[in-house]
């Protein structure tokens, strides 16, 4: 029996509807209706409430674009040299 498809929860089972492969962009575009549960914060239940939840915590919202670029190779060379020079000082070498 292939169990590739689409399926669904029907009277809580797991039922297949489909024999179709799901799309991707479907399957991964799935979005939270407020209120909800939340693992960090708690319960949640407005956009407002999150980022209160989130200021009393020092927390801050996930920037994807923070790590996409790595720091420029000078600016690197230049970290490395000030942590082999502090090590070297630290063992009086």
């Amino acid at each position: 029996m292939n169990k590739t498809g689409i399926y669904k929860v029907i009277n809580g089972k797991l039922e297949k509807i489909s024999d179709d492969i799901p799309s991707l962009n479907v399957t991964f575009g799935c979005r939270f209706a407020e209120p909800y549960m939340d693992g960090t914060l708690g319960y949640v239940s407005s956009k407002e409430d999150k980022y209160r939840k989130m200021k009393e915590r020092r927390l801050l919202e996930y920037d994807k674009g923070i790590n996409l670029k790595p720091a420029p190779k000078a600016d690197r060379t230049k970290e490395r040299e000030t942590i082999v020079r502090q090590v070297l000082d630290g063992r009086r070498v």
